[in-house]
């Protein structure tokens, strides 16, 4: 038997009563449970396609200004059809579907960009600072001489001994080959290039002559009298 006084048990089973209440253990409030779903910078949720945006600050995050969008297409085929932009795309700009708006951006430095001199042998490149800038290269196999550009092997229409030849010169005539065929007003001469850029009417053909008339070269044949008048001169080509 307890040895505490009555009035001191009481107490006790009083105080065990209030705390129990009806008998099951007490337990502490649970605090507010954490949500775990990403949330945006301004406190609302994030949806999957943004989440991986949610560290990111507004300068990381591009943003178009131009019509809607959902690829880089969309915002190409608006500039064709020429309803967006206002204004005509310069030569180094292109278009870009960012977070589904259009938006023009810079191309980048070496990108091609639309030739203006009217010349298929030179190119022209965006450069840093987005500038559409003739480059100093000239395609292989071509010419740039003055404002035109000549295919490899082609001849000067007025000096067919003077060419295109890019592993001499990409900007002016090369002399043509030792030898390549070339032709003068003569059809009794056998003519070729000299190696020079000239072409050499010094051979004659077979069979043939070459006289000066009136201070002009003339062909004649073999036997082949000078002049009605001069019967007794004719072409002897053992002879000079």
């Amino acid at each position: 038997m307890s040895k505490w006084p009555t009035s001191l048990l009481f107490l006790v089973l009083t105080t065990a009563n209030f705390a129990c209440g009806d008998g099951k253990s007490a337990t502490a409030p649970k605090a507010n449970a954490v949500q775990t779903d990403t949330l945006s910078s301004d406190g609302v949720q994030a949806d999957d396609a943004d989440a991986e945006l949610a560290d990111a600050s507004p300068a990381d995050i591009p943003t178009g200004d131009g019509p809607d969008c959902t690829t880089d297409e969309d915002c190409q085929t608006l500039v064709n059809l020429g309803t967006w932009p206002s204004k005509s795309l310069a030569a180094c700009a292109t278009t870009l579907c960012l977070n589904l708006r259009c938006a023009i951006a810079a191309k980048p430095a070496g990108a091609p960009c639309a030739d203006n001199d009217g010349l298929e042998c030179t190119h022209f490149t965006c450069s840093a600072t987005a500038a559409c800038e003739k480059t100093t290269q000239i395609d292989a196999d071509w010419c740039q001489v003055g404002q035109a550009c000549i295919p490899a092997n082609t001849p000067k229409p007025d000096a067919p001994c003077l060419v295109c030849d890019p592993s001499l010169s990409k900007t002016d005539w090369s002399p043509a080959k030792l030898g390549t065929a070339c032709a003068d007003s003569l059809d009794c001469t056998v003519d070729s290039c000299d190696g020079k850029g000239s072409c050499d009417s010094s051979t004659l053909k077979t069979d043939t002559c070459l006289v000066q008339d009136g201070g002009k070269p003339r062909c004649m044949a073999k036997g082949e009298p000078q002049s009605s008048d001069l019967t007794c001169q004719v072409c002897d080509p053992t002879k000079n």
